[in-house]
């Protein structure tokens, strides 16, 4: 596949610092960030309060009750045996094991609010039962997965583990764009949406009430007024620094429905630690936006802490759309406690079947056969890491090249050797990740992962012209993945994520150019530098590194 001539990152760079002097803001701290981060501060201190008073509640009562101590020592043992057993990474074991064996009582505490599997089951069953309601509704066509594994055994492996255990089908009659810049993408959606006939849904992990969305908000106001269905979904905690408390209330006033996901509650719960990353915009069950870019400034090239923002999306128009719209209203039932109430487990969601219904029998849609696509989702409550296995399907399977693009690179030992032993086998094994980061001590993590990846073969580029947020894969030119799932342990295993996977098609070879436009952009990091780090660093990337499953 020939790399074709295009407008690279580099060439956009200068247009930063003249935004500089336009009068827009070029930093977090307006007045929408200083009140989130007042609410930050004040969460975070009733926290470690609550904390407090555990530790000192337990220390007096140990000191009156003799045999506490006892019983504590001997749950925690308990605990750490139960750890021990679940099928997890070495990394997620260590940390709670480490943590329970020298702070019994904080550590299994923190275990069963944070990570427990069993304390979940009432939220997972909630769940389960809102995406059983729409899997009846997009069957998949057995013909399509024939026809891709004619064309490619492995791809449609992938593709039959999608839909076997997401539930999200293939499929060979829809149309995807690629944006190599979010910037076209929010103007593509803003079209999209002044077209809506039926609905506008939303869904993101942050959204910001800021310059960027401003035409956006007005087209959504504008099609509430008209009658349009326009739901939207943000993260409660992806959008803290962003917006107020008072924006769901103002949206909700212009005939936006809108929910908060998980809403931040200064209280230890267990369900805090699991929060909504997906990216998804979709309209008439017609066209659907993802990737890995929010809602907000930043990702407009309109703040300019992190240099040059670089970001990517895709466009889907057709019949998978109908999956994406399948991942929305599963999420929205469980958010819309009135409609929950009305139905019982068991029964059809009779609001949500509609948005599947009018639309598509309205007029047809066009048909396209340029390639295989297949919008699926990730739920961390399931048992089954769908993002994390997509991911390795992919890179055992590849025969050439395999090559990633992530803003945090978290690796569990399972996928580092993976790649290891791809590059191993002789294939180009290459990962871009930020040259300015966003989070330093995430940035820190990030390189606390080079020396072993370098030593096995594995390339890695940091984007030199700004922070790389962008979430992509591409082997061989034959399969692809654009979305929401970065190669971190959030990503794979705690948040709610969305992608597309492709397989063949022109999309491809546009994935290609972009990511050879980065490379050419990118630094090369070189074995040599990683082992002259300081000692100070080091060390501080080994206690981080500890800590890698919770950050």
């Amino acid at each position: 596949m020939e790399s074709k001539e295009k407008v690279k990152t580099v060439e956009k760079v200068p247009e930063i610092k003249s935004r500089k002097k336009t009068g827009r803001k070029t930093g977090p701290f307006n007045n929408m960030t200083k009140n989130g981060l007042l609410r930050i501060l004040f969460y975070l201190a009733l926290v470690l309060l609550q904390v407090w008073f555990l530790v000192s509640l337990v220390a007096s009562l140990a000191k009156k009750v003799p045999w506490l101590s006892t019983a504590i020592t001997y749950t925690a043992i308990v605990v750490i045996l139960s750890v021990y057993s679940r099928k997890e990474d070495a990394s997620f074991k260590l940390l709670w094991i480490i943590l329970i064996a020298a702070v019994p009582f904080v550590g299994v505490v923190s275990y069963i609010l944070v990570d427990s599997q069993d304390v979940h089951r009432g939220m997972n069953r909630r769940f389960t039962t809102a995406i059983k309601r729409y899997r009846c509704l997009i069957p998949q066509d057995e013909k399509v997965i024939r026809q891709l594994d004619g064309e490619d055994p492995y791809a449609a492996q992938n593709a039959h583990y999608i839909e076997s255990r997401g539930g999200y089908p293939l499929y060979h009659d829809s149309a995807i764009t690629y944006y190599e810049d979010p910037v076209q993408a929010l103007q593509d959606q803003i079209e999209a949406a002044k077209s809506a006939r039926h609905f506008i849904f939303l869904e993101y992990l942050a959204v910001e009430d800021g310059e960027s969305i401003t035409e956006l908000k007005d087209v959504l106001i504008r099609k509430a007024h008209e009658g349009v269905t326009v739901r939207m979904i943000y993260d409660d905690l992806g959008s803290f620094t962003m917006l107020s408390d008072h924006f769901a209330r103002a949206m909700r006033k212009e005939g936006i429905d809108c929910q908060v996901f998980n809403p931040a509650i200064p209280f230890l719960r267990y369900f805090m630690n699991f929060r909504d990353h997906r990216k998804l915009f979709i309209v008439d069950n017609k066209v659907g936006f993802t990737g890995g870019y929010n809602l907000a400034d930043r990702y407009f090239h309109n703040e300019t802490v992190y240099g040059w923002w670089k970001d990517t999306g895709v466009r889907l128009e057709g019949p998978a759309v109908r999956n994406m719209t399948a991942m929305f209203l599963s999420t929205w039932d469980v958010l819309d406690k009135e409609q929950w109430r009305k139905h019982s487990k068991k029964a059809t969601h009779v609001d949500g079947r509609k948005f599947f219904e009018e639309p598509l029998g309205e007029d047809p849609l066009p048909q396209y056969a340029d390639g295989f696509v297949q919008p699926y989702a990730d739920s961390p409550l399931d048992k089954e890491d769908v993002g994390y296995q997509v991911y390795m399907n992919i890179i055992r399977s590849a025969r050439k090249y395999v090559w990633f693009v992530t803003p945090y690179l978290v690796l569990t030992d399972q996928l580092a050797d993976e790649l290891i032993s791809a590059a191993k086998r002789g294939l180009d094994v290459r990962i871009i990740t930020p040259g300015i980061p966003d989070k330093k001590i995430i940035y820190q993590l990030t390189r606390s992962y080079y020396k072993n990846l370098l030593e096995g073969g594995v390339r890695i580029f940091e984007y030199t012209p700004g922070f790389c947020h962008a979430k992509m894969c591409l082997s061989d030119g034959r399969v692809g993945v654009v979305g929401s799932i970065n190669l971190d342990f959030r990503s794979l295993f705690f948040h709610f994520e969305d992608a597309v996977f492709m397989a063949g098609g022109a999309v491809l070879d546009d994935l290609y150019d972009d990511f050879t436009a980065m490379f050419r952009v990118s630094k090369e990091v070189d074995v040599e530098t990683v082992n002259h780090r300081p000692v100070p660093v080091r060390i501080f990337q080994l206690l981080v590194r500890l800590l890698a499953p919770l950050l």
